[in-house]
This record gives structure tokens, sequence and C-alpha cells, in this order.
């Protein structure tokens, strides 16, 4: 695919931005109005969108790279590595000669600076404040105190609580998508008898009849603002020490109200450095990108109920648009230690949605009483049962034994939100037109058991 590099012509001059109706360079960013503020004149501005200058995704060819600054390693912009646990924090040095690093909380100073990269092609504000944010975050640790490890309720403090720029890179993709396989039509559902038990009585399973299809599907598909992290040490969701699962869950951002990057914005703030390349994270968005054309086309395709076996996905990207990102995320950071390693647990808010996650350490003893407290009790219930029944085999003897047990489970599965992540195949906009259709019967099926198709894998999600 054929390279473009844009340049963003009314980009920053000599790393000063002016204010329109003055001139002046004493600019900062009003967290009560969420816009630029002139110190000299005090007009407040507001930025245009980045979309209004960007281009529209059907005519996209191509692979289209934004690049809003190559060099600002003189700028007032720099970089710093915590000596605590070496996280590159990016700062905007005329604050202040010191910042606080706002994973572990411990101080930073311009000593320890490094040669900085390139700066995001676009920024998203912070309309959230941080007294909101930290009401939002004390609302839900309160919930989960209970079993919460009362180290961690001891030390949540306000002022640990950051607001912090992450990077990401938003994808626009414009694609021609074919799929062929096989679908299955449901006809007819009804009851057999496939035997009979001691007692004479029939047993019965239900069969299935249905049409099988060859299925052919061929589209356009423009896929809008796909967002994804570019820095290395939250990517990987699955991290053992570290619950980057929460970061990931607060998006979707609403990355349509992005504007151009400009410092000024990153007052009060800290920003993390982007260490990831395109080609460090194109498969990735590749395999989310197949993953929205594949479920995108479902809606077309009701009436294989049944389900489709696709036996080819074929994907073919027309265009590309690739931009870098700063979004804004509310971070309470807490280090877990544990006897052979540390976990680090997130409490986050997104600077824009308000969607809040969060990971707590768990007090297991604490889980542990009470579920046994529970299910102390319900043997006591079963064995007060059979003492009135005479039946050890009770149906509700033996159902109670599992409450115990299924308490636990359903506390410790929830109390971390370990299933929580972005649904990017159902979160991320994307329009399919000019679909091709081409369906044709194979064969009517008779006396099927199972009630979904066989190999069926139209509803798979890779990424």
């Amino acid at each position: 695919m054929k390279e473009k590099i844009i340049e963003n012509e009314e980009y920053l001059k000599h790393n000063q931005y002016r204010c329109p109706n003055c001139s002046s360079t004493e600019i900062t960013f009003d967290k009560k109005t969420k816009k630029l503020k002139c110190s000299y004149c005090k007009t407040i501005f507001e930025e245009h969108k980045f979309e209004d200058v960007s281009v529209d995704i059907s005519t996209l060819k191509g692979k289209n790279i934004f690049k809003g600054a190559k060099d600002i390693k003189d700028s007032d912009i720099i970089t710093i590595t915590c000596n605590s646990c070496g996280a590159n924090v990016v700062i905007d040095s005329k604050e202040a000669p010191i910042a606080r690093c706002h994973w572990c909380h411990s101080l930073l100073s311009l000593d320890n600076k490094i040669e900085n990269g390139a700066v995001p092609d676009v920024i998203l504000p912070f309309s959230v404040d941080k007294e909101e944010a930290i009401k939002l975050m004390s609302k839900f640790i309160s919930k989960k105190s209970f079993y919460a490890k009362t180290d961690f309720l001891d030390v949540f403090k306000e002022n640990n609580v950051k607001g912090v720029y992450l990077p990401y890179m938003i994808v626009d993709t414009n694609a021609h998508c074919t799929f062929e396989g096989t679908g299955e039509h449901e006809t007819d559902s009804y009851e057999v008898i496939v035997g009979h038990d001691k007692d004479g009585h029939a047993k019965k399973e239900t069969r299935y009849d249905a049409d099988l299809c060859s299925v052919s599907r061929e589209f356009d598909i423009e896929i809008d603002d796909l967002t994804i992290e570019s820095s290395s040490d939250k990517i990987n969701r699955f991290s053992l020490d570290k619950t980057n699962y929460i970061i990931n869950s607060i998006m979707p951002f609403d990355t349509e109200n992005c504007i151009k990057f400009k410092s000024n914005y990153l007052v009060g703030y800290t920003s993390e450095k982007r260490d990831l390349n395109i080609l460090d994270i194109e498969k990735k968005v590749q395999t989310q990108i197949n993953d929205i054309c594949r479920l995108s086309i479902n809606k077309d395709l009701k009436y294989y109920d049944r389900g489709i076996k696709w036996d080819k996905e074929e994907v073919k990207d027309v265009g590309k648009k690739w931009v870098s990102a700063a979004l804004p995320v509310w971070i309470y950071s807490y280090c877990e230690k544990k006897k052979k390693k540390e976990v680090t647990h997130y409490v986050v808010v997104n600077g824009r949605t308000k969607e809040l996650s969060g990971s707590i350490p768990l007090n297991l003893k604490k889980l542990f009483l009470i579920s046994g407290l529970i299910e102390a009790l319900m043997l006591a219930i079963s064995i007060i049962i059979y003492l009135i029944t005479k039946s050890p085999f009770a149906i509700p003897s033996f159902l109670l034994l599992l409450v115990g047990l299924a308490y636990f489970l359903i506390e410790y599965l929830t109390f971390n939100n370990t299933n929580a992540r972005h649904y990017y195949e159902s979160e991320t906009k994307y329009r399919v037109h000019n679909i091709k259709r081409k369906d044709k019967l194979i064969e009517h099926q008779y006396r099927l058991s199972n009630h979904y198709m066989y190999g069926a894998n139209n509803k798979r999600r890779d990424g």
C-alpha cells in the first residue's frame, strides 16, 4: 500500500501559540470553561475540531499518516524517567521544576529528563474535572469496601488522583470485503423418543430440520476512529502485574471532538509518551478491523439463524489514515505487594465520558470466612431438611450445599471487574454499503441434534 505522510501546515511554529486577539503567547487551559485562555487579554477561545480538516473515509486510498511534529526535544515539553518505577512521564517544564509520577506518586526531577519523541497530532481536552472524578472513584470504592484490603482504603487520598493524557492511535479505514461460506436456516423443531428409563418412561430429545445454503457477501466498509493504545506498557490487556484491562475498558472516547495538539492543554496535567510505532500495532489493528467487518455484516444475514461457517474471509484495505492522539484519563493507582510479585491496581475515569472502571485488591481471607459461614449455614439447613425428609438426596438439600461455593466464585470473579474490556467490535463507528449478495440452497437437512450450526464462525472475535 502506498504510504503518504501528511503534514499539518498550520501547526506550531517555533513552539509558540499566540492569542488570536492580542498575539500574546501567555496562553493557558482554563479548567472552568475547558477552553484556552489568554492570560494577558483574558480572551477565551476554542480550537477547531480535527475532523473539520480530515478527509472523507470513503475517499481514503493508500496509507495516510498524520504527523503533528517531528522533533520537540528543544521545547519545554520533556520526558522524565521516574527513578522509583521506571515510567516515562511527559510534563511541561515551564510550569514547575518538579512533577509527580502518576503511577507511583514519586516526585520527579528535571535531572532525569530524556530526549523526547514525536508529540501527538491531536488532543482531546479534559471535560471532567478532578472533583467530579474523585467523587465517582470514592463512590465506586465505597461499594467495594467490604472486601477491599484495609491498606488500600487507608492510602486512598485525593492528591494521588492524577489527570493523565495517555497515548493512542486513531485509525480510519476504507476497505472492501469478501466473505464466502455456508449457512443454515431452521425450518422446524420437534421432540423424538431416544429411549426409555428403568421405569419405562420415554426419553425425549429435540431435533431440528434446516436448510443448508451457500452464502456470499461482498461489500465496502468505512470504519471511523478505531482507537488503540500506543504505549507498550498499556497495550497488553492481560498483563499479570498491572490491571491494564481497567484502562482499556473506559473506552471509547468522543474522538470526533479531538483538536490539533497544543502543549497548553497539558498545563496542570501529566502525559505519557507514545513508544509504539505503526508497525508495532498494525497486526493488532488489522485483527480488530477484521472482527468489525465480520460482525458488521451479520445484520444482513439474520435469515441464517443457526449460524454461518465462513470458509473465505478477505478484507482488502483500500486506504487507511493513522493519527496519534493524547486522550484524557483520571487515574488512581495502588501497588499491592504479594509474596512473589507486586500487582498495580487502577481505578480510572474517562476524562470525557465519566466512564469508570476499577480494580481493588481483594481481602481473600475475609471472603473465605464469609463464604465459609454461608456454607456452614447452608449445611445446617440441609441437615434439618434431611431430618425432616429422611432422604440424603433431597434436591433442596443438595442445591443448598452449592450456595457458599457459588457466592465465593461470584464475588471473586466480579470484584476486580476481570471481564471488563473495550468492545471495539460494537463501540467503533462504521458504515457498510454496496452489498452484493449470493445465496443458493444446497440441501434440506433433517433430525439435526444441535441447535446451532456446527463450525459456525460468523460471531467470532479474534482481537
